[in-house]
């Protein structure tokens, strides 16, 4: 099973599974891009725009975990540093404007 990483990849995949939720007779949809970490932050903000723009559906992401989820930094990081950068996500929002939701803690 390939990776889903890519801004492209995830924009294709929400093309395949909007068509599919049509044929089954689902009408109202919603697309969830998802945030790893911090780095993966620009690429689901191009996701987002793509999907919201090809699709014309309601898309956005959850960022509450992308500190916490970096596993590259996690081990770097005393409790009090962690907690701060679990923060970081309300100054990351403006990158994500043009979302239509966007969940956080």
């Amino acid at each position: 099973m390939k990776a889903i990483i890519s801004s492209r990849d995830r924009i294709e995949v929400a093309e395949q599974l909007n068509k599919k939720a049509k044929e089954i007779g689902i009408e109202s949809v919603f697309s969830g891009s998802k945030v790893l970490d911090i780095p993966m932050l620009g690429m689901t903000g191009k996701a987002i725009y793509g999907i919201k723009n090809r699709l014309g559906v309601p898309t956005g992401c959850g960022v509450h975990n992308m500190a916490s989820q970096w596993k590259g930094l996690k081990w770097k990081l005393s409790h009090e540093d962690e907690f701060r950068c679990q923060r970081l996500h309300v100054f990351y929002r403006w990158l994500l404007e043009w979302a239509s939701f966007c969940m956080s803690r």
